[in-house]
């Protein structure tokens, strides 16, 4: 009689042989927790924001962890059984591959974190760990004891993950029913939060809007008040938009979601207006609410199928060596989908449909919301909202993302494309203002445009982080626009005093003489009371600072932007950046023109676009982007760029690991449909005037 494992546990596994097979699947189960399961574990278990501001239930949550532990063992169970049909041989070579390339990974890892070697140095030390690894697990019977031993690592990475870390808040969420007011409103809402959106941006070098480069900013302004020095609360969206639509302090600890912040604007408005609600990374409004509104939740297969791809992606960059990161899609600038984040296309056509969404006027009123990842980075809309093509990651950026590096021409053509998607931001806006007209609800409606934070482009600068003990770029990240248009206001106003975007569900209610029956930390824009000193929490904690004195820091931003760029119809224009603007627009026949020895290429989906633009298409190859090599081949030079004939851009080479390279945005004009001719050229300073040595493919 076999003993039974509760009462001799020891016995019962001598006599019991657990099958070979099932041994092997376990060893790759062990090696693919080590490998692949911890490390997503750690990453995600000091960011949980990331499920948060995904949106994924208790259940996806959980269904995530089980499969990245139990998925592995399976593949490799059933993948041997089946090479087994074949043969001892083919099976064990199988088995011997996936010990070698888990232990790769891990390798990989290893090197990356304490070395971070170059890309073939990083491969070649990843290999030869995975076949030692291999050889001594194939030859040593102590190697494959050891692995035994190993066999309950995934059982506890996953106890560790879901029940003693801070994804455990996530997994079992405090319980919050909406307690909606019953008080009424009369008038619509229409509430739009942008993203990444310095005030600096919009303005001229008269500290106004620059109604002349962005019109329907101007039509706003025209008509509703503007809050010239509104600052927001939070570096990230994650805890900004929260703050928002709360009316109260960011609070590390919690998550944007309904359960950590049950009193919300949604609550306060909830017992008689109807929801639009198109959140793009919170998740505020109770399902009671929204159930029907905005964009649906999808299904479970394809949330998990997403929720795996952007993981994916993460462990991607954990094992890519950082010379090849910019080949994967950014995961600096955003908690979760990271293929639309990435996308403006997507983002403007998600844009356009809220439009469409805002109902005429009707019986119940309505809060239609929109939080829009615009103008956030990937830059890359026209001001036609054209998209064209370009990297993930801006040249000039300090890999992973999160800093600009010392290249101050890198960095300008970065500030360049930020203002162009602004026009296209500007446009999109002209769309909502138009609509809001046609179908009546303009007048009578509560506008509000405002953003969660904005972003610093300035060498040697973080983007979006402010160090509270040397805050160089607070003026930059802590200012944003808020527009304010009551119903029925026709006359515009600017408004100078200090306030915070914590104070727009408060004004909310003021203005539609609703009480908010809890206690909240903003007040009414058009009340008394504001403080001038500024608080932003930030990654590192509270960064402090008098509004006049950031006004002063913002106003070097300014100086700086009309300088590289200009105000309104006034050079250089957004289009006219890098050295001699002069030539811009002169038909290449007309200069002089001499053979270069040098040879520029274009990237090649670029150079697909070029040779076959399709009639009306809604990219364009608008930013040409390329290597240049042989002799003279250096950074920091000189480079104009014809189209069809004619001199479209100027710009200025750079150094890219080994590679000069070289990143010039035409105008849209200079392209038409069908096969556009490129060429480049150096610019040199001749004994009579400028020289053009061309650089030929």
């Amino acid at each position: 009689m076999l003993p039974s494992p509760k009462s001799d546990p020891i016995a019962w596994a001598r006599r019991v042989r657990v099958p070979p097979l099932v041994v092997d699947a376990a060893h790759v189960a062990a090696l693919s927790a080590f490998a692949i399961a911890q490390p997503i574990f750690n990453l995600l278990s000091n960011s949980a924001q990331f499920f948060a501001v995904r949106g994924s239930t208790s259940a996806e949550i959980v269904a995530f962890a089980v499969a990245l532990v139990v998925a592995p063992f399976l593949i490799a169970l059933v993948a041997e059984y089946l090479a087994g049909l074949a043969g001892k041989t083919p099976r064990l070579t199988l088995h011997l591959l996936f010990i070698a390339g888990l232990v790769a990974l891990i390798a990989i890892r290893a090197l990356k974190k304490g070395y971070d070697p170059q890309a073939e140095i990083l491969a070649v030390g990843g290999l030869v760990f995975g076949l030692a690894g291999a050889l001594c697990y194939w030859r040593f019977r102590a190697v494959r004891s050891m692995a035994n031993l190993l066999v309950l690592a995934p059982a506890i990475f996953l106890t560790l993950f879901l029940f003693f870390s801070p994804v455990e808040k996530l997994v079992f969420p405090p319980e919050a029913r909406a307690s909606l007011v019953p008080e009424n409103g009369k008038n619509d809402v229409v509430f739009i939060i942008l993203d990444e959106f310095p005030t600096s941006s919009l303005m001229n070098g008269q500290g106004k809007i620059d109604a002349i480069r962005y019109p329907n900013f101007g039509d706003l302004a025209r008509h509703s008040t503007w809050f010239r020095n509104a600052t927001g609360e939070h570096e990230g969206t994650h805890l900004a938009v929260p703050a928002i639509l709360d009316a109260k302090f960011p609070r590390p600890l919690k998550f944007p979601t309904f359960a950590y912040h049950p009193n919300n604007l949604f609550t306060l408005l909830g017992g008689h207006y109807w929801m639009n609600v198109w959140e793009r990374q919170t998740h505020l409004c109770p399902p009671t609410l929204c159930r029907n509104n905005g964009e649906l939740r999808g299904s479970f297969a394809g949330r998990m199928h997403s929720l795996f791809e952007d993981v994916g992606i993460v462990y991607l960059h954990m094992v890519f060596p950082t010379s090849q990161e910019d080949r994967l899609p950014d995961v600096a600038t955003a908690w979760g989908q990271f293929r639309q984040i990435n996308d403006k296309g997507f983002e403007k056509s998600r844009f356009r449909r809220f439009i469409n969404s805002i109902p005429g006027p009707a019986t119940r009123p309505t809060l239609s919301l929109v939080h829009v990842l615009l103008p956030h980075g990937t830059w890359s809309l026209l001001p036609s909202c054209h998209d064209y093509i370009t990297p993930a990651y801006s040249p000039g950026l300090v890999l992973p993302g999160k800093r600009w590096g010392s290249n101050r021409w890198l960095v300008a053509q970065a500030f360049q494309r930020h203002l162009l998607q602004v026009e296209c931001t500007d446009r999109l806006l002209g769309d909502l203002l138009r609509h809001l007209r046609a179908i009546g609800v303009y007048d009578r409606a509560m506008l509000i445009v405002t953003a969660d934070q904005a972003v610093s482009i300035d060498a040697n600068q973080s983007r979006r982080s402010v160090d509270p003990a040397h805050p160089t770029n607070f003026a930059d990240i802590a200012f944003v626009p808020l527009f304010v248009k009551r119903p029925g206001q026709r006359t515009g106003a600017i408004v100078d005093r200090h306030v915070r975007t914590l104070d727009i569900v408060p004004t909310i209610a003021d203005v539609l003489r609703i009480s908010i029956p809890w206690h909240v930390d903003g007040r009414s824009l058009f009340g008394p009371g504001h403080s001038q000193r500024v608080d932003f929490l930030t990654a590192r904690g509270w960064a402090h600072a008098d509004v006049h004195t950031l006004e002063r820091r913002r106003d070097h931003t300014l100086h700086r932007q009309l300088a590289l760029f200009g105000a309104g119809n006034t050079p250089p224009g957004l289009l006219g950046l890098g050295p001699h603007p002069e030539l811009r627009g002169r038909p290449v026949a007309e200069l002089r023109v001499v053979r270069g020895a040098a040879r520029a290429s274009v990237d090649g989906n670029i150079a697909d676009l070029l040779r076959s633009l399709p009639d009306g298409s809604d990219r364009v190859p608008a930013q040409v982007m390329g290597s240049i090599r042989g002799p003279g081949a250096a950074a920091n030079r000189p480079l104009a760029l014809a189209v069809n004939g004619r001199i479209a851009a100027v710009s200025k080479t750079y150094r890219q690991g080994s590679t000069v390279r070289y990143s010039a945005m035409a105008p849209e004009s200079a392209l038409h449909p069908g096969r556009n001719e490129v060429e480049l050229f150096w610019i040199v300073q001749g004994r009579n005037g400028l020289v053009l040595e061309s650089l030929g493919s």
